[in-house]
């Protein structure tokens, strides 16, 4: 049921599940009960789109498969899915696609203790959004930059990038995206000893 709702509207069916979860279950077993079946769910999805020879649906969901493993530390298993998945995506010339999974890969590139390549995947995926016309999922991409940057101890450079993505993301309505900019602008500012900034 959930996965039909989140298929029909593109949203929604992972939430309504852990609700559902959270009625029969305590929360320190709903959750990791929960990314068990959003992995099967999505390795069931490769199977199906291989099967109907859907190239960009399985690259689709080798990229939610790669984004939950990483989200579970599970670098090693997730690395080779956002590969393919970002190989498929440039070979079939979806630059947006494309972009979302370097922002993955710019993560896992973190995880692993490699700055370089994060800046790198990150700058990337940010400049490709904005191309493509999507500057929330920019701005978003410029936070995880400012993150990398803020947890390198660059400070400076991490309220640049913080500053310049909530300029991108401007008025538009992305609560989730601006609370972590302004929140990660504020923890700089803060770490910079700018109190009253910060507050």
């Amino acid at each position: 049921l959930t996965a039909t709702l989140s298929g029909t509207l593109g949203l929604g069916g992972g939430s309504i599940l852990m609700v559902l979860i959270l009625n029969v279950m305590a929360p320190a077993q709903a959750i990791p009960f929960h990314g068990v079946v959003q992995l099967v769910s999505t390795g069931s999805r490769v199977a199906l789109f291989r099967e109907a020879g859907d190239e960009a649906g399985q690259a689709e969901a080798r990229e939610g498969r790669g984004f939950l493993l990483l989200e579970r530390e599970n670098h090693a298993r997730a690395q080779p899915l956002l590969e393919a998945a970002l190989r498929t995506q440039l070979a079939a010339g979806d630059r947006r696609a494309a972009a979302l999974t370097r922002v993955s890969m710019g993560r896992l590139a973190r995880a692993r203790g490699d700055t370089a390549g994060a800046r790198e995947h990150l700058a990337r995926a940010s400049t490709d959004l904005e191309a493509v016309g999507d500057p929330v999922a920019a701005a978003a991409a410029l936070g995880e930059q400012a993150s990398l940057e803020a947890y390198a101890g660059l400070h400076a450079a991490a309220r640049s990038l913080y500053r310049e993505a909530l300029a991108r993301l401007g008025d538009r309505v992305a609560p989730d995206v601006a609370w972590q900019l302004h929140t990660g602008l504020a923890l700089v500012l803060r770490a910079q000893g700018a109190l009253d900034a910060a507050a």
